[in-house]
């Protein structure tokens, strides 16, 4: 049939047939070439359109322990800073202010020290019973020199005794009392066995005590505050010995100045005593001191 239709057609219109048939063909392959290359485009375009997937992870939950918060306190201005910022002129920018931090509510911080009060003004206060020796002790040398002096003037007589008691020293001839001591700051007080009235218009200044019991038989009071009331005193303390009839000795002058010492050296050696008082009770005490030393200290005799 084809030899039949071939011999049907001369030369020249077979070469336009094979032509248009292989024309057919190209177009055919390049249909399906484009509809290849157009279904793999739209799957792409599909793919890339997809949104991701989500992923998720299983965890597995922890007990995280609680911190307590940290508190980092800024000091607002060193003192380097200060000392510059009032040497130059303040700066156009205004200072930045920190945030103020929190106080912790759990634990707070420790308080600052708080001073003693005074003792007028607590209920219970810590005093210092402090002995004539330690008074002496604790004085000024100018105090100690005049103490040395009218104690010399009085044991250079014949049989006149020294006794030292917790308050005051107290000399007498046998049984006769010549003076009594005291020492209150920078000034010693000398009680003498004379009457103030006998002595009002004289260079001695004689204070009347006769209305206190303890001063019933030294009723005149003579404060030594300088040099030469210390010079009038030794006057005074010779015509009493002298009129109580001892003889002066050639005894020679003793020194008797003690070095300083704090209130803890004292209360060791037991010349001062802690004295914790209130309204109600008062508590005494003192390392290494007896009753007896109450009263008596010393002891400085001569037969």
């Amino acid at each position: 049939m084809l030899q039949s239709l071939l011999a049907a057609f001369t030369g020249a219109e077979t070469a336009v047939i094979i032509c248009l048939a292989a024309l057919c063909v190209t177009v055919i392959v390049l249909c399906i070439i484009m509809l290849v290359v157009t279904n793999k485009a739209r799957r792409a375009k599909k793919v890339k359109s997809r949104p991701a997937p989500i992923i998720i992870y299983r965890t597995k939950r922890v007990a995280v322990p609680k911190q307590e918060p940290v508190i980092v306190y800024v000091k607002e201005e060193r003192e380097e800073e200060a000392a510059v910022a009032d040497a130059e002129p303040a700066a156009e920018e205004a200072p930045i202010e920190l945030p103020e931090e929190p106080a912790p509510a759990e634990e707070p911080a420790p308080a600052a020290p708080v001073a003693p009060a005074a003792p007028d003004d607590s209920e219970n206060a810590m005093r210092y019973n402090r002995s004539f020796r330690a008074r002496l002790i604790q004085s000024d040398d100018e105090v100690k020199e005049w103490y040395s002096a009218i104690k010399n003037t009085v044991m250079a007589y014949d049989r006149v005794s020294s006794r030292i008691s917790w308050k005051y020293e107290s000399f007498n001839y046998r049984r006769n009392a010549v003076a009594k001591l005291f020492i209150k700051g920078k000034t010693l007080y000398l009680y003498l066995p004379l009457k103030a009235a006998d002595y009002a218009d004289t260079k001695y200044k004689l204070e009347d005590v006769s209305k206190i019991s303890q001063f019933a038989d030294t009723p005149a009071l003579y404060k030594l505050k300088s040099e030469r009331r210390v010079k009038y005193a030794q006057e005074l303390l010779t015509g009493i010995c002298e009129k109580l009839g001892s003889k002066l000795t050639d005894r020679e002058p003793v020194d008797y100045y003690e070095p300083y010492n704090s209130d803890v050296a004292l209360i060791k050696k037991g010349l001062v005593k802690r004295v914790i008082e209130d309204a109600k009770t008062s508590f005494i005490g003192a390392s290494g001191y007896s009753k007896e030393q109450d009263e008596v200290t010393d002891f400085d005799s001569k037969k």
